[in-house]
């Protein structure tokens, strides 16, 4: 055999160190491949990634300080979920004491989908200004009635106050683009690429505690460890991949349950009472390890669950529209069904979705109250989840922070022109900051209705 020389004026390009897949689709369907059975693009048909052990400890690892804030906080989650309606804790549990004591809310916000980088930053420096861990100072040239309205919002609860909530941030990194301008169809965490999404993560979680999606089975390998809650959408309870995957993660797991008529919303109930008991249990699988190999994967099951019912809005979106259907809800079915899955220890969180005008507040803010204040309900309720919009601070403002007090200074990367593409503006950023002012003003609001929950009205 003969050895083909390599032609020297060929070019070898490196890869590209975001590893994203931005470009444009040939909409071409290229003839079968006998040998893998699979039908692959020409132009990036594979583009190679680092295995997650690779991304987590060499390229972009956290420090110390980062790991312990993050097992903290599970432990606080953990204890919440693991702390029965009586305000004690399950046998051979070592709930946090503080947490026992104080009962707080979980509050999940943050934009449905992250579509921006920098939005999603000034989202989680609101959360850490909010929760007294950061203090920042709004810079830049706005009028008197923007000044008015965007100072208050990065200004910290008292000391006291913010023992009533547990705030965390949602970081969904799942939300699929339509193949508009010939581009492929993908989510955001491929098309930008997995190091870029862990280093957001990365920064992000530096302020306050993260919200995971589940929606794909292998990218968890990339950025769990940054995670402190998993939410599994409803599309995916009755999936036997995602119930394995739930059932390996080192962090609590929500469940969606969502219909719009009585009888959907009963079908995906039994759904995800069915999927918290699977994931309950010892799975083995096949998947991918973190270095890369293929392996039979062995989880020891996860108990740490809870169910998400979507409260109704104003465009009729769900099957509870008031207090009435779910007292129902709770004494006729979900209380029997867990009995019977062994799991008294029943937990709910309330999605409320977002909220952009005050009629909507009003009827969300009524009903939160009612339900709050329902002892029958309020003992199973964990906490709520707003959809805080997208926008957070008009582009031509800044944050300059003025001083830190639980958190460390944030981390920093040498990787330049990795954060460049990072914080880049790679949408449209809508000024309208509705969402964002409701959301703010209903977390007020539940500091009052956590301290009259507990008994401690002021």
């Amino acid at each position: 055999m003969t050895v083909q020389e390599i032609d020297p004026k060929r070019s070898r390009t490196p890869p590209v160190w975001d590893y994203g897949l931005n470009k444009q689709s040939t909409n071409s369907r290229p003839p079968s491949s006998q040998g893998s059975g699979l039908l692959l693009s020409e132009k990036f048909g594979h583009s190679v990634v680092p295995q997650p052990e690779v991304l987590q400890q060499v390229l972009y690892p956290t420090n110390e300080e980062l790991k312990q804030k993050i097992l903290t906080y599970r432990n606080y989650i953990n204890s919440l979920i693991k702390t029965d309606s009586n305000g004690s804790a399950q046998p051979n549990v070592l709930p946090d004491t503080e947490i026992v004591e104080n009962k707080p809310l979980l509050v999940i916000t943050g934009p449905e989908y992250i579509k921006d980088g920098t939005q999603a930053k000034r989202c989680a420096q609101w959360i850490a200004a909010l929760t007294g861990k950061r203090n920042y100072k709004v810079v830049g040239e706005m009028d008197s009635v923007l000044e008015k309205e965007i100072t208050p919002l990065f200004n910290p609860l008292t000391s006291t106050d913010r023992k009533d909530l547990l705030v965390t941030m949602r970081t969904n990194l799942t939300e699929y683009g339509n193949g508009d301008n010939d581009q492929a169809i993908m989510s955001y965490e491929i098309q930008y690429g997995i190091p870029i999404c862990r280093v957001l993560l990365t920064e992000l979680a530096q302020y306050c505690p993260l919200v995971g999606e589940l929606s794909d089975t292998l990218t968890p390998q990339y950025v769990s460890d940054l995670y402190c809650i998993g939410l599994l959408s409803h599309t995916y309870t009755e999936s036997q991949l995602h119930r394995e995957l739930a059932s390996g993660v080192s962090y609590p797991v929500g469940f969606q349950v969502y219909g719009d008529t009585e009888n959907a919303f009963n079908h995906k109930l039994q759904s995800s009472i069915d999927a918290i008991y699977s994931t309950s249990q010892e799975h083995h699988f096949l998947s991918v390890t973190k270095l890369g190999s293929v392996a039979v994967i062995g989880t020891t099951g996860n108990s740490d669950t809870f169910l998400i019912l979507k409260l109704n809005g104003d465009q009729q979106d769900s099957y509870l529209e008031d207090i009435a259907p779910l007292v129902q809800l709770l004494q006729k079915h979900i209380v029997e069904k867990f009995v019977k899955i062994g799991r008294p220890d029943i937990k709910i969180m309330l999605d409320i979705g977002s909220i952009d005008n005050e009629g909507t507040y009003k009827y969300k803010e009524l009903l939160l109250s009612q339900i709050l204040a329902n002892s029958e309900v309020s003992r199973y309720i964990l906490g709520v989840i707003i959809d805080s919009g997208d926008s957070y601070l008009p582009e031509s403002l800044d944050l300059e922070e003025e001083s830190q007090s639980i958190s460390g200074p944030p981390q920093r990367f040498d990787h330049r022109e990795l954060r460049q593409s990072l914080f880049k503006n790679v949408g449209k950023t809508h000024e309208k900051l509705d969402k964002f002012f409701f959301a703010n003003r209903l977390l007020q609001r539940l500091v009052e209705l956590s301290q009259k929950r507990r008994g401690k009205s002021k």
